[in-house]
């Protein structure tokens, strides 16, 4: 009994210590698991944070290669307007610097600023001197009415071709532009297909310079009232001269070709055709307008002819 109890003692101690070298090696097995587990998750973000300054350096890199490329486009492209204008190298490298000025004062693009620039100075045969004094307040210009700089520019240039519209009076055009576009919502590019007709026609008869850019947006606001569309009061105005340089509309007007067009040069000199004072100025009646594009039908319409 005694050996028998021995036994027993000594397998109970044998469990006990078992049980404790369990609890130990439990222990480390946990304390390895938890060193495990920090380790990935420091090395997760490690990771985590190389990716990203990866990422970030790719980025950089990214932006640096598409300013590179924007840069050696614009070069490219004054490269090719120099050799256009017949420029010299010193002109180019004033403009550089100048039309990046305006790149960042009004958000337009360089690509953008350089073709615009490019087309303008082409339309009106300037040199690239010339061209860079006005067109940074075409751009502005452009910026203050909401329209791409190439429609400003096209409005100037339509303007000093065929109204006579001098390098010194730009600035007062820009300004009756845009002070149209706020006031009448008269918008640029929506009439742009017109101009070179409306211009044209006013110019022939004499409408020139600021005052007269202020007669051709007076007859444009008075027709936008009417249709609400700056598309259609662009195509109406256009349909009205048509009509005032027909000669069978003119022979029902009481006028001749020759007479209808002293008369409006008449007019133009003395404002009282479409008076325009300061800004956009006061236009001609809407009805009087429509009476001209409708007239032919009646022999009451000589009657009611203006007074040219």
């Amino acid at each position: 009994q005694a050996a028998l109890r021995g036994a027993m003692a000594e397998t109970a101690r044998e469990y006990e210590r078992q049980g404790r070298a369990a609890d130990r090696a439990g222990r480390t097995a946990e304390d390895a698991h938890r060193r495990a587990t920090r380790a990935a998750r420091q090395h997760a973000e490690s990771m985590t944070s190389m990716i990203a300054g990866y990422a970030r350096g790719a980025l950089t890199i990214e932006a640096a290669r598409r300013a590179f490329l924007g840069f050696a486009d614009t070069d490219e492209r004054l490269r090719r307007l120099q050799n256009q204008a017949g420029a010299s190298r010193a002109e180019i490298e004033k403009l550089a610097p100048a039309l990046r000025a305006v790149a960042r004062s009004t958000g337009y693009s360089m690509e953008e600023l350089t073709t615009s620039f490019d087309d303008f100075r082409d339309s009106l045969e300037l040199s690239v001197g010339d061209a860079q004094k006005v067109f940074p307040a075409i751009a502005k210009g452009a910026l203050a009415a909401g329209v791409p700089v190439h429609d400003m520019g096209d409005v100037i240039v339509r303007t000093m071709l065929n109204m006579r519209v001098a390098g010194k009076e730009i600035p007062r055009i820009i300004d009756q532009w845009v002070k149209a576009g706020e006031d009448h919502h008269i918008q640029i590019g929506k009439i742009a297909s017109q101009l070179p007709r409306l211009t044209e026609v006013m110019g022939h008869w004499g409408y020139e310079g600021a005052r007269g850019n202020a007669a051709l947006l007076a007859w444009l606001a008075s027709l936008h009232r009417v249709t609400g569309s700056s598309e259609e009061a662009g195509q109406a105005l256009s349909d009205l001269f048509e009509a005032m340089t027909n000669p069978g509309v003119i022979a029902k007007l009481g006028h001749t070709p020759d007479s209808m067009e002293q008369g409006l040069r008449r007019a133009a000199i003395a404002r009282s055709f479409c008076p325009c004072r300061t800004g956009v100025g006061s236009p001609l009646p809407v009805s009087s307008l429509f009476r001209l594009q409708g007239l032919g039908a009646s022999r009451g319409a000589a009657r009611d002819r203006p007074v040219l």
